[in-house]
């Protein structure tokens, strides 16, 4: 079984041609609406069903009426909804969830006739195209060129690409005149560019700014980091320094720590280190008199001078 699919200026057709040997089927439309193209099974010796329409509420033909868009995935009471640009014609039978009267435009466009319109389009994605009967389709145009004539045409309401094998090359034009109906969301759907009133389209975006918040207060957060772990090594560094001189003297005894004063209490590390008087315990006990009570000098709440 091959199929095709027609588009020329008197038509354009889905159809499909049955090659010979194939299986026998046929096509039956019920009293409810519903169509089925059924197959004979020969070992099965019956009629199979291939394919049953509508698959689901949304393939219902004018099932949100013109202007109307309808979601198969949405709850149940908002099968339907408008066109971006659109309101309900009739609130109060949508209320009643009769969408059959459609939507209508917010604001008129804005076109004379002359060339000069404010109107713009606005890019609706992933959707079946709009039904076929007041479409006119022409191959040889880009999808650029096809704004263009659309534009210019204030019978044109939407565009879309007519060639879309190409994946992201699409070519063609398909301009849609009058009314637009039976559009819903379908996965992998297609582009439709829709015409709209200036004051109804989205404002240009504007060149995004660079985001120099984020990266001054990185790069100060940054900063204060290595400021804080130098600050801490040096506290280190100077509390190992001062462990280390105790231990030493300790070690040494006895000894004297040579004191600065407040003058001289930062010098610089490639200055000489200060030369420590060294005075053995004997010495000192000769000078003191043996630590003599009679050379006491003063007392203080950790011993004796």
């Amino acid at each position: 079984m091959e199929y095709e699919m027609v588009i020329s200026p008197r038509e354009t057709t889905y159809g499909y041609i049955t090659k010979p040997g194939g299986p026998l089927t046929y096509i039956v439309l019920l009293d409810t609406g519903v169509v089925r193209r059924l197959v004979w099974d020969a070992d099965a010796r019956e009629w199979q069903t291939y394919f049953q329409g509508p698959r689901d509420v949304c393939d219902t033909y004018r099932k949100c009426g013109a202007f109307g868009l309808c979601d198969a995935g949405a709850a149940s009471t908002s099968f339907c909804g408008c066109l971006s640009g659109f309101s309900p014609a009739s609130p109060a039978a949508w209320d009643s969830r009769d969408t059959s009267g459609g939507c209508r435009r917010n604001v008129k466009l804005d076109c004379g006739g002359d060339g000069d319109t404010t109107d713009g389009f606005l890019l609706l994605r992933a959707l079946k195209l709009p039904d076929a009967h007041n479409v006119s389709v022409d191959r040889s145009i880009t999808l650029e060129e096809c704004r263009a004539r659309c534009l210019a045409n204030c019978s044109c309401l939407a565009y879309a690409a007519a060639d879309i094998r190409d994946g992201d090359v699409r070519s063609g034009c398909a301009m849609w005149t009058d009314e637009i109906v039976d559009v819903r969301y379908v996965d992998h759907g297609q582009d439709l560019y829709l015409r709209l009133a200036k004051s109804e389209l989205p404002p240009p975006s504007s060149p995004r700014a660079f985001p120099t918040a984020p990266v001054v207060g990185g790069s100060v957060a940054v900063v204060v980091v290595i400021v804080l772990v130098l600050v801490l090594i040096v506290i280190r560094r100077r509390r190992g320094s001062t462990i280390s001189g105790a231990r030493s003297c300790a070690l040494s005894f006895p000894c004297i720590e040579h004191q600065h004063s407040p003058a001289h209490s930062v010098t610089s590390s490639s200055a000489p280190a200060p030369i420590v008087p060294y005075v053995d315990l004997l010495t000192l006990r000769e000078a003191t008199g043996y630590f003599s009570e009679s050379n006491i000098i003063g007392r203080g709440g950790f011993g004796v001078v």
